[in-house]
């Protein structure tokens, strides 16, 4: 009785890896992914990720591992292409390592099931489009960093308040796109007191926002 009740534990101890069924080298220069059959998709190399430059369409997803992707986690690189993990409903878990300093365009929209995303440190580059229509990402930290956001980067998510890094507002910065909170439900934002662009934004956002605190 007790060898069976010992070879019990050890079963239900027992953890199956799951089951490589795609990978390749077609991501970028040096990029290699593998997908499990539980959707796990895994992304090493360095330098940038190739962007996908179509939206995705009823028939096929721009990108090799599709969009039947449950968790990404993506090391060693660079940049995360234009539309990499965009319209993947079943996508719950991101992790970016601090290798990451650029998000492309749309990157991750509409993939509607991420929660939580923290963004490498070292980031200075947000697309246009990057989280659009992520419904139940309720907060982001901006890293401190950042120099550009472009358009639309937060609409349609359930995030409300922005603390926005000093980078943003530098001479040399792209800074931030006219229309980088189109279509969002952010109310209020945190900004450098010295900034005379944050005055700036805040005399343009006028109406929209309930209130912009410097």
């Amino acid at each position: 009785m007790r060898k069976w009740i010992l070879i019990l534990g050890l079963l239900t101890s027992f953890h199956v890896k799951a089951d490589v069924i795609a990978q390749g080298d077609d991501c970028g220069e040096d990029c290699h992914w593998e997908l499990s059959d539980d959707g796990a998709l895994t992304i090493t190399g360095s330098g940038n990720m190739y962007d996908y430059d179509n939206l995705p369409s009823t028939y096929s997803h721009p990108t090799p591992w599709g969009q039947n992707i449950t968790s990404v986690s993506v090391s060693g690189l660079s940049s995360i292409g234009a539309y990499a993990f965009s319209y993947s409903d079943n996508l719950t878990s991101v992790s970016l390592s601090d290798s990451v300093t650029r998000i492309s365009g749309a990157a991750f929209e509409k993939s509607k099931n991420v929660e939580n995303i923290i963004l490498p440190k070292d980031l200075t580059y947000i697309g246009g489009w990057a989280f659009f229509g992520l419904n139940n990402l309720n907060e982001i930290t901006i890293p401190e960093n950042v120099s550009y956001i472009g358009k639309s980067a937060f609409a349609d998510t359930g995030i409300t308040t922005l603390v926005l890094p000093e980078t943003l507002f530098t001479e040399d910065a792209e800074g931030l796109s006219p229309k980088f909170l189109h279509h969002s439900k952010v109310t209020t934002i945190y900004c450098p007191e010295t900034s005379v662009k944050c005055k700036e934004m805040n005399f343009q956002y006028q109406g929209q926002w309930d209130h912009l605190t410097q």
